[in-house]
């Protein structure tokens, strides 16, 4: 069996427990080994390729579809699961979408999108809410400094060191203090390059669901080409059916704030607040924990759990397993 995007797309996602749609698997299709200096996409294959090779698939009993959903034999049930988990999205982005598209008159954010699984679109019910965040360049520290201030008092920040701080309560349940609220777990600088590299990453950003920013979205992928040495396909459309449409009273607030906070007096702030929460994540427990943290090089990342060797590992393992019975 070859080097197969179509079937490794399926089998990446399956340890997702996440079925796809046939324009998915191509957009999705994955090469394991990757290459670091892409730059562009390499259009390899065509979307009429992958509706053939998934055809092909079918007959050979090592995928299953239902209702334009694909995913390997034996696995229906993943299908219902994300039409659960689809509603369960929808439901969730109608509780935030005026908070987030909010969050554009915070200083120097210049774009934002849902990540993870809301990303994706199928969400279960205790799951937070993922949120990538770009910022303008030399200004990453207090964008992130006002936008947490802004989250946190909006009552929506995911349970953590600040939230703890000011309202100590919301330890109790982890139920209500995790379900539904906003995790800021991404930042990076207008144009940086990301330093965690592998398929799992290639995939997550791949999947990352603009909301506003399209500008700086773009410039954030065209920075990080690499992400098609892992999905030759990767397909990002500048539109999507959450984008939030621009609001001219928002920008006029945030470049307001932002008024203040340029030149001399700026750069100590951004150094000054910088140097504090530096000393803050350095005393939070989780980022000791094996997990990918990054405070470098224009990109803040806190996913002290990630789960991207063991999806790794299994997704290897699996398409191993259909190699070997090829």
């Amino acid at each position: 069996m070859r080097n197969d995007t179509e079937l490794a797309a399926i089998v990446f996602h399956d340890t997702l427990n996440h079925p796809l749609t046939a324009w998915e698997v191509f957009r999705f299709g994955l090469r394991s080994e990757g290459t670091a200096n892409s730059g562009q996409p390499i259009q390899i294959r065509k979307y009429a390729d992958a509706l053939d090779r998934l055809e092909q698939l079918k007959e050979q009993g090592i995928i299953e579809e239902k209702n334009g959903f694909y995913f390997l034999a034996g696995r229906i049930a993943l299908y219902a699961s994300r039409m659960q988990r689809t509603n369960i999205a929808d439901q969730k982005w109608r509780n935030v979408r005026g908070l987030l598209s909010a969050m554009r008159m915070a200083p120097f954010i210049r774009a934002i999108a849902l990540s993870g699984s809301m990303g994706r679109g199928a969400a279960g019910h205790e799951s937070d809410i993922d949120i990538f965040v770009i910022t303008e360049k030399n200004r990453i520290w207090t964008g992130r400094f006002f936008l947490t201030l802004f989250t946190l008092f909006s009552w929506r920040l995911r349970p953590g060191w600040y939230t703890r701080l000011f309202f100590p309560f919301v330890r109790h349940g982890a139920g209500r203090s995790v379900a539904n609220k906003i995790c800021l777990h991404h930042y990076a600088a207008d144009g940086a390059q990301l330093a965690h590299r592998n398929a799992y990453t290639a995939s997550l950003h791949a999947s990352l669901m603009p909301l506003w920013g399209r500008e700086a979205f773009t410039r954030f992928l065209n920075a990080n080409g690499w992400i098609y040495g892992y999905l030759p396909h990767a397909v990002f459309s500048e539109k999507n059916r959450r984008m939030v449409a621009p609001s001219h009273v928002l920008r006029k607030l945030q470049r307001a704030g932002e008024f203040f906070l340029r030149g001399f007096f700026g750069n100590f702030f951004e150094n000054a607040i910088g140097l504090l929460q530096k000393l803050l994540i350095a005393h939070n427990p989780l980022t000791k924990l094996p997990g990918n943290v990054v405070i470098e090089g224009g990109e803040l990342a806190f996913h002290p759990t990630t789960r991207d060797k063991d999806i790794l590992d299994r997704f290897a393992i699996k398409m191993l397993e259909l190699h070997s019975r090829a």
